[in-house]
């Protein structure tokens, strides 16, 4: 509903702020939260999860193949696993490595934002289709020196090979004698025998 609304409407979307206050309004189990704000601010913080979980837990081997897994809170860091529910047995897959310390957190990944490139991008060629209210926020003036462009050259794999002559035509030979300038049915050597 609120795709309706945002996108059929004879007023175009320009901004996160539009994007929210249309969805509040038009729709009551949609609800649209921003991450980060217009400025680059963080709302809601990304966490090195990977990093954080790698050093302190096994991989779970064949965990593609199970569909049940099980665990409880009197066994940390143990998983239970079974491949179908009708199973009578469960496999225990141990987790956890030594030295966990439950009160650590992961470091927050600060975002990157947009590369120069484009940014300014953004700028030169999306600007102009914005409202004038719209242009500082969606495609403000780029705070960076604007890169040089450089041609982008794709190279082949195998780089074809040059030869200032085509290559000759294969001549025809005979199947029977391999001789060229007839075939098997006009050989010489064939008529002969």
């Amino acid at each position: 509903m609120s795709k309706q609304k945002c996108f059929s409407s004879s007023e175009s979307v320009h901004t996160f702020d539009y994007i929210i206050n249309t969805n509040l309004h038009g729709s009551r189990c949609n609800t649209a939260q921003l991450v980060a704000d217009q400025d680059g601010g963080t709302i809601v913080p990304t966490y090195d999860w990977i990093g954080f979980l790698v050093p302190h837990f096994r991989k779970l081997i064949g965990i593609k193949k199970g569909h049940h897994f099980r665990v409880h809170s009197s066994q940390p860091g143990v998983v239970f696993m079974k491949q179908r529910a009708d199973e009578a047995t469960e496999v225990e897959h141990s987790l956890l490595k030594e030295g966990f310390d439950p009160g650590e957190f992961p470091e927050i990944i600060e975002p990157d934002g947009l590369s120069a490139q484009r940014q300014w991008y953004l700028h030169d060629k999306i600007r102009e289709f914005c409202p004038d209210a719209a242009k500082d926020l969606t495609c403000p003036l780029p705070m960076v020196p604007k890169p040089t462009s450089r041609a982008v050259t794709l190279v082949p794999l195998s780089p074809p090979s040059v030869s200032s002559s085509p290559a000759p035509k294969r001549k025809r030979v005979c199947g029977s004698c391999k001789e060229p300038g007839h075939n098997t049915r006009t050989c010489p050597t064939q008529m002969s025998t």
